[in-house]
């Protein structure tokens, strides 16, 4: 702190300034402290009295939801079926052309002296 530079400055006769100014310095953090800790309560209880409360869905409308997400998930299900039928599918044309190793393919040691 401030104090603290001037009491080095100067020097033995300084230190005299040092106990009252850390004192003083403690002090004020005590009172800072508790002031916010008082803020923060008066903040939580604002909060609690003027934040509306969250309405709870029926069980109606629970259900609905549920249906929802399954129906949903069914959907995903079902695409996810026909891209696993479309791999398998491109998986069987590529076998069946024979295509040769990737050693084999022309031009393949060109591309690796890169």
């Amino acid at each position: 702190t401030a104090t603290q530079a001037v009491a080095a400055q100067l020097g033995h006769a300084g230190q005299f300034l040092l106990v009252p100014a850390n004192d003083a310095f403690v002090t004020a953090m005590r009172v800072t402290t508790a002031v916010a800790a008082v803020l923060a309560v008066i903040g939580g209880l604002a909060v609690l009295r003027w934040t509306p409360a969250l309405k709870r869905p029926s069980v109606d409308e629970i259900d609905e939801l549920i249906a929802a997400e399954v129906a949903a998930a069914e959907r995903d299900l079902e695409v996810a079926a026909e891209v696993a039928a479309e791999v398998a599918a491109a998986e069987r044309d590529l076998a069946a052309a024979a295509l040769p190793d990737r050693q084999e393919m022309p031009g393949r040691q060109e591309m690796s002296d890169w």
